[in-house]
């Protein structure tokens, strides 16, 4: 008995040291005019590393989902990969930290209204300043 004890906190032990000063994120995002295969990319800094990530719309949604070290900015493109071209024509920006993040629009990107947690919920404040 006394093994499994120790055995089982040492289990715990090491799984919290390896999840420690990650954080999880999902991204939930809704576009009225998305398209089937519309391809969404998600790009920020985590710890320095430059992180691209893709996803592909269906039935005018789309997710995201990962782990960041702490919040951070972080940007959504749809259809153009930001390392492939010059000139971004659609993109939303955000927050990445801990919790759901949710992206609703009535066109695809175009006025997106982010919102699900405090950081993205007080976005429209930093960006009239």
């Amino acid at each position: 008995m006394i093994r499994h004890k120790v055995f089982v906190f040492f289990l715990v032990l090491l799984i919290s040291t390896i999840t420690y000063g990650q954080t999880g994120f999902t991204i939930i995002g809704m576009g009225e005019k998305l398209h089937d295969g519309d391809t969404l990319y998600l790009s920020y800094k985590d710890g320095g590393k430059y992180i691209l990530e893709r996803t592909t719309a269906a039935d005018k949604k789309f997710t995201f989902t990962g782990t960041v070290k702490e919040p951070v900015k972080a940007n959504i493109y749809r259809n153009e990969n930001p390392e492939q071209v010059d000139i971004i024509t659609e993109s939303v920006d955000l927050y990445l930290e801990p919790g759901i993040i949710k992206i609703n629009s009535l066109d695809t990107l175009t006025g997106a209204v982010i919102s699900g947690t405090s950081l993205n919920c007080k976005l429209p404040l930093f960006s009239t300043v």
